[in-house]
């Protein structure tokens, strides 16, 4: 197999990343909030995209039912409208709970993020903290 030709650059892309962090390891702790908020944004998106997938599925089942009920007939003008009329409402509904769910994820999300980011501060605070008192422990020394 022929070698890629972005392999040595990539490599040493890593190489300078790896150097960087361990440079710094004050980033520790708010990489980590980070990316467990990205965790929890996933959920929240995966629970929003089911329930939305899921009205869907109501909209088309109902559908359904309303081609059903007619069976192929061609139904009395007003009960025809009666049909549509309530497939409309229940759309509508499902639109506002689409609005409500999605604004509610927007919320969550931004709640996750905040948190996140609060408790990295906490911990660079923390790991700091350890950090100076570490240093500026008092060693025995001897005057001169």
């Amino acid at each position: 197999m022929p070698k890629n030709d972005l392999t040595p650059r990539v490599t040493d892309m890593m190489k300078q990343m790896q150097g960087m962090m361990a440079l710094n390891p004050s980033w520790a702790p708010q990489l980590e909030q980070f990316w467990r908020a990205q965790d929890g944004v996933l959920d929240e998106a995966e629970a929003y995209s089911n329930a939305w997938y899921a009205r869907r599925h109501a909209a088309v089942r109902s559908a359904l039912d309303i081609l059903r009920q007619m069976n192929g007939k061609t139904p009395e003008p007003a009960a025809a409208l009666q049909a549509i009329s309530e497939w409309q409402r229940h759309s509508f509904e499902r639109m506002a709970e689409d609005l409500q769910h999605w604004m509610s994820l927007c919320a969550h999300c931004a709640g996750r993020i905040v948190t996140a980011e609060s408790e990295a501060a906490e911990d660079i605070l923390h790991e700091t903290e350890k950090r100076t008192k570490a240093i500026t422990q008092t060693r025995h020394a001897t005057p001169v």
